[in-house]
């Protein structure tokens, strides 16, 4: 019977306890963080004008000396103006490079017609006894277009 009478007794104590407890702390909250605000806070006076501007001053210095040791372990910051010039050089030398290959397969291509133009003509002959491409053809059809049309005409 004692045994199952502590536990109970134990729980009602501490029921009562908690109870006194919320009482006080609906009673008085005011007073509690007073206590509290001045137990974080401690004694703290305002700051003068001048304890003001020399505290400014260390923060400021202080942020300087961070980005100084920034830029240092960055190796100097980056130099903008010459990385521009940088892409603008690669880019340009890009484009040249392009225009060499052009005109190289533009020559090739020149010389690759040139050698089937001589091939054509080791195998028909003499290129001076050869009609000429289109020119004379598109002549010879032309001629014979007027023969039939004026055959077509009635007399």
């Amino acid at each position: 019977m004692t045994d199952n009478n502590i536990p109970k007794q134990v729980l009602k104590g501490l029921g009562e306890i908690l109870e006194k407890t919320g009482e006080q702390v609906v009673s008085e909250p005011g007073k509690m963080l007073k206590i509290t605000g001045q137990e974080l806070m401690g004694n703290i006076t305002p700051m003068s004008d001048e304890e003001m501007r020399k505290k400014q001053a260390e923060d400021e210095k202080k942020k300087q000396e961070e980005t100084e040791k920034l830029r240092r372990e960055m190796g100097q910051g980056r130099n903008v103006g010459q990385e521009i010039k940088q892409i603008q050089d690669q880019k340009k030398q890009e484009e040249e490079e392009k225009e060499k290959q052009f005109l190289q397969k533009i020559k090739e291509q020149r010389e690759a017609e040139e050698q089937e133009r001589k091939a054509l003509a080791e195998q028909y002959g003499d290129e001076k006894k050869r009609p000429k491409g289109p020119q004379k053809l598109g002549k010879i059809k032309t001629s014979v277009d007027q023969s039939v049309e004026l055959a077509k005409k009635p007399d």
